[in-house]
């Protein structure tokens, strides 16, 4: 992203980050325990979510008592989620006018400190860190699955915010060219 990534220092995920964690066990989040959007106090951010890249799609809802027993799973926007069964690594960050809601046991939540990372940065390394991981993962046979203990302990760069903050503008400008092509 910035060429020679050996200029910038590098620290540990969990060192930068203010939590990163997997869903809740599957027993917690059971077929049964989901209701109709009508009866529905929040949103269930799934893998889909992550893969699809939007919200805009068939959603599960809990109500309010079940969301009291997950609150500690709670998604906000802005966070991002990562797709950590099957289809491993797909990243989406849940938009700044999305309602909160709480996180399916098939997906990892990493809430940033935005006095480390700038999101777009932050979105596009990981995005190419999780393209690493599959492509040495390839034809070895191994279950991919993903965990928020492994990936924090893998070092990332921290450039300084003022470089991010420019590399996210130039992504924000590009992305803008595109969608007008």
């Amino acid at each position: 992203m910035f060429g020679d990534e050996s200029k910038f220092k590098k620290k540990k995920l969990n060192e930068n980050i203010k939590e990163m964690f997997i869903g809740p066990f599957g027993s917690s989040l059971k077929n049964e325990c989901f209701v109709s959007k009508e009866e529905g106090f929040c949103i269930v951010y799934e893998q889909k979510h992550a893969i699809r890249k939007t919200i805009d799609t068939l959603n599960r809802y809990v109500d309010k008592k079940k969301y009291e027993e997950l609150k500690r799973f709670t998604v906000y926007p802005g966070d991002i989620i990562v797709s950590c069964r099957g289809t491993v690594g797909e990243i989406y960050r849940i938009p700044y006018n999305a309602k909160f809601g709480i996180m399916h046991p098939s997906i990892m939540k990493i809430r940033l400190n935005n006095e480390v990372y700038n999101v777009i940065f932050f979105e596009k390394m990981l995005e190419k860190h999780m393209k690493k991981i599959l492509y040495m993962s390839q034809g070895s046979g191994i279950k991919m699955a993903i965990t928020a203990k492994e990936l924090g302990k893998k070092d990332f760069i921290v450039p300084p915010l003022s470089l991010q903050n420019e590399f996210s503008q130039f992504v924000e400008k590009t992305d803008k060219l595109e969608f007008c092509n």
